[in-house]
């Protein structure tokens, strides 16, 4: 599609949502976004998928299959040999095709099979349709998101902080260059991990515009989703085909997601379910390196909010200690601000302390469909839609280790799709609990 036609399809989408919101309709924006973004495909759809994880806005979204937007992608007509002879010269002799059409594709990137050195592989080509039209990609997305926020005024999540994200994550995820290095140092962080597999990179085969890594066998977290769909057990279908379990192979997954977070700074950023292979011996492949998902700054609120996770999945919620790490963790400047007013006022929190108080009083009020979500585990959900509707604590959230909620946020829909959430989260966040207790963590700077 030409840069004019993208040019075009954004205009008439901006102009859709400004007649629905004229006239009232501000409920069918979020649908009209997300079937708008979808047909334009690429990084459109990456910009899609944080706004269906951070702004609430578009929460509505969760009544369409949120992994949909992360199997849309199309294949770019490539020569790849011809690629590969001017990216590596003499050595793509040393490479041998198992055929010239790619067998999977992403936003940004698609895949071939292949052989080097008498090992299966698999080669990741940067598209070049992205290379050409990226930049303009985004200053569309950034006058698309500048529209968001004047339809969403009452939004605590701002769409241009949201871009301002997506460009960074997205220049970073088509940077093949640092993807490969974090590959390597995930392949070393991981080499003797009992459930986590890394594929090795062949780093000499790796260029600015592919990456070369050993293939990965198994049963994708996707395919495993779709048998679902056909009325298959999954859990009994990994155990036959592999001997594994999957509740345990998800343990370990969502254990290591989160406390590397803690022991690294940085964790996986990408567990979509095209990227999660389930493997022989409890093992669960990850394979995909564009985002390092970088922890919150406010580690020591982190650490709360994880231990008032922990309370909740055993049956203990703390709405009110929950709501203050929270605010701490993703408050962002306004709550910075009141803090050092609070500070002030002899150490008083006039401030928190109200809006604190104002989401118990709804959660008291008894409401069926908050009472249904607090007891269903999603408390993020609850704060942001139901205690802080329609921003009633008027606070403008910053998009803080925004990878790394969007991971969170994939891992969890993924054990709720299987049907084992609680079996899961309780020992994830029970055995991540125990093991960060009582260690001192500070925050980390911009």
């Amino acid at each position: 599609m030409s840069n004019s036609s993208r040019l075009w399809k954004i205009i008439k989408l901006g102009m859709r949502c400004l007649r629905m919101t004229l006239s009232g309709r501000r409920e069918e924006l979020a649908g009209t976004v997300y079937v708008g973004l979808r047909e334009l495909g690429g990084v459109y759809i990456k910009f899609l998928q944080l706004l269906v994880v951070h702004s609430e806005a578009f929460r509505s979204l969760a009544d369409y299959d949120m992994y949909d937007v992360y199997d849309q992608a199309v294949y770019d007509d490539i020569d790849i040999e011809k690629l590969l002879w001017s990216e590596l010269g003499e050595k793509a002799t040393e490479i041998r095709l198992v055929s010239s059409r790619p067998f999977a594709a992403g936003s940004f990137g698609q895949v071939y099979r292949a052989s080097y050195q008498e090992q299966d592989i698999i080669v990741k080509v940067l598209r070049p349709s992205v290379q050409r039209h990226l930049s303009f990609d985004l200053r569309l997305i950034s006058g698309l998101s500048r529209l968001i926020d004047l339809v969403s005024a009452d939004s605590a999540v701002s769409a241009r902080r949201v871009c301002k994200d997506l460009i960074r994550v997205t220049r970073a995820e088509t940077d093949y260059i640092l993807e490969a290095d974090y590959a390597a140092t995930m392949y070393k962080r991981y080499q003797n991990h009992p459930n986590l597999v890394i594929p090795f990179t062949f780093r000499e085969i790796s260029t600015n515009h592919l990456i070369c890594q050993e293939y990965v066998g198994g049963v994708s977290a996707s395919n495993l989703l779709r048998l679902q769909d056909q009325g298959v057990d999954v859990r009994h279908y990994i155990q036959e085909m592999t001997g594994s379990d999957l509740a345990v192979q998800m343990i370990a997954f969502g254990t290591e997601l989160l406390l590397s977070a803690f022991a690294y700074g940085t964790t996986y950023g990408d567990p979509h379910p095209g990227n999660i292979k389930f493997l022989p011996h409890n093992k669960v492949a990850l394979i995909d390196y564009g985002l390092q998902a970088t922890s919150p700054k406010n580690l020591p609120a982190f650490q709360r909010l994880v231990e008032q996770y922990r309370n909740v999945y055993n049956g203990q919620p703390d709405i009110s200690a929950y709501s203050r790490a929270l605010l701490d963790v993703y408050g962002g400047d306004v709550i910075d601000a009141v803090r050092a007013l609070e500070s002030q006022l002899r150490n008083s929190s006039v401030v928190v302390d109200a809006i604190v108080q104002g989401a118990e009083q709804l959660l008291d009020a008894g409401d069926p469909n908050t009472r249904r979500l607090l007891e269903d585990n999603r408390l993020s959900y609850l704060f942001n839609n139901v205690l802080n509707k329609n921003n009633r604590f008027c606070l403008q959230y910053d998009v803080d280790g925004a990878e790394f909620i969007r991971a969170s946020v994939l891992f969890t829909k993924l054990t709720r799709l299987f049907g084992m959430n609680q079996e899961v989260m309780q020992p994830t966040y029970n055995t991540v609990s125990e093991l960060i207790r009582g260690r001192t963590f500070v925050s980390q700077k911009d």
